[in-house]
């Protein structure tokens, strides 16, 4: 069975666990990096060619420029962004 690559790139230390919690035991579902610094996203993206990228920070407007640079891309992951209050 060939497994789903995720990336998992949040702010809030809590939610970052939470994720991980939630799916790191899915037979189907390889966690391939664990991120707090947004300024690494584009870089591991690169690096380790997740077909999912989650995405939460703090605040909305933090939201990384990730979304511009993806473009730039051969195979951008789907990305699913969440956010603060």
């Amino acid at each position: 069975m060939r497994k789903i690559r995720v990336l998992i790139a949040n702010r809030p230390r809590l939610m970052r666990e939470l994720v991980v919690a939630t799916i790191s035991d899915q037979p189907d579902i390889e966690i391939v990096g664990v991120l707090e610094d947004q300024a690494s996203i584009l870089g591991m993206v690169e690096q380790s060619f997740p077909a999912v990228l989650i995405i939460a920070l703090d605040r909305t407007e933090d939201r990384p420029t990730y979304a511009h640079a993806a473009g730039s891309l051969s195979a951008p992951p789907h990305t699913y962004l969440g956010g603060g209050a």
